[in-house]
């Protein structure tokens, strides 16, 4: 399996007289792992529904593959913050409800992200982050080319979320799916992504490489001063 490449070209985007995204040029290499950051309101959630086909956009086209999208972007899957699962299906159940015929087997995607022993369980009992892990199944068992992650992990506490972060690396590297992660914290940007862009008033003020090779160790001196940076970018900004 492979990514795509994602080509934004020119995008605006308003709700009546609000500009929320105005001329976003943005290009998104097959397999790479993109990380935008920014205030709340800055409109990065934005961005990543027009990438999913669930926003049109006002004004500029954008490009999968070189071919316009034009309705739901079915190259992607989503991952939010909230994992969203249905409490009358137990997980596996949660993780490919049937409307998927791809040939993907449950029990790998579950063990994968190690819950094949939690399979027959109802939601309910699940931690917070054995929920991510569901949700996380979920968006991958369809064999997305690119993958969403609006804040998935905002909600979990610390050491939940580190794991959470390799585990999400781990599959990428295996599957090599193209990945945007919108979220507000620096570090997990840097430690995630190859690239971190951050947007203020609805345009991209900052776009930084993380030429740093993985595993990458969190707290060294390249993180840090990476992730100060863009810190630094994001303290100065504005939201709408």
């Amino acid at each position: 399996m492979s990514g795509v490449f994602l080509d934004i070209q020119g995008i605006d985007k308003r709700f009546g007289d609000l500009v929320v995204l105005r001329q976003i040029n943005m290009q998104v290499k097959d397999g790479e792992f993109l990380g935008i950051v920014g205030r709340s309101g800055c409109g990065k959630s934005t961005l990543l529904r027009l990438v999913a086909g669930l926003e049109t956009p006002s004004a500029g086209r954008l490009l999968i593959d070189h071919q316009q999208l034009t309705g739901i972007n079915t190259a992607a899957r989503i991952m939010f913050q909230d994992a969203r699962l249905l409490p009358w299906k137990r997980v596996e159940e949660n993780v490919d409800p049937g409307q998927f015929n791809t040939g993907e087997d449950v029990n790998q995607i579950l063990e994968s992200v190690g819950l094949l022993a939690r399979k027959k369980d109802w939601p309910h009992i699940l931690s917070g982050g054995q929920k991510q892990r569901v949700a996380l199944a979920r968006a991958l068992v369809s064999n997305p080319k690119l993958l969403l992650l609006d804040e998935p992990l905002g909600a979990l506490d610390a050491l939940t979320r580190i794991e959470m972060q390799h585990l999400i690396v781990k599959l990428w590297q295996e599957r090599s799916f193209t990945g945007l992660l919108v979220t507000h914290d620096v570090e997990e940007a840097v430690m995630l992504c190859d690239r971190v862009v951050v947007i203020d008033r609805g345009q991209i003020s900052l776009e930084i490489g993380v030429n740093v090779p993985r595993p990458r160790l969190r707290g060294s001196t390249e993180i840090g001063k990476l992730c100060q940076v863009v810190l630094d970018h994001v303290l100065s900004s504005t939201a709408i």
